[in-house]
């Protein structure tokens, strides 16, 4: 029992872990640097920042994400936002 018991274990040690998926947080009307701490607390990076007037965001906060908020992304994955 205890040779097949080293084997299974030989065995689950050599498979790659599956990815883990998190949910990705809600980023709309933060600063860039909240966003990015929201990120980091959600396992996620700051991917693409591009900029574009919203004419209900304040300036210098997201006004948009991608993926949406609720979303399932891949731990480590980035999130892309746009600033107005």
């Amino acid at each position: 029992a205890l040779g097949l018991l080293g084997v299974s274990l030989a065995l689950l040690a050599g498979c790659p872990t599956p990815p883990q998926h998190v949910t990705v947080p809600n980023l709309i009307n933060s600063t860039q640097s909240e966003a990015g701490s929201l990120l980091d607390d959600a396992g996620l990076t700051l991917g693409e920042v591009s900029e574009a007037h919203h004419p209900t965001i304040p300036t210098g906060e997201v006004s948009s994400q991608d993926p949406a908020a609720g979303a399932h992304a891949t731990r480590g994955s980035a999130v892309d936002i746009v600033v107005s």
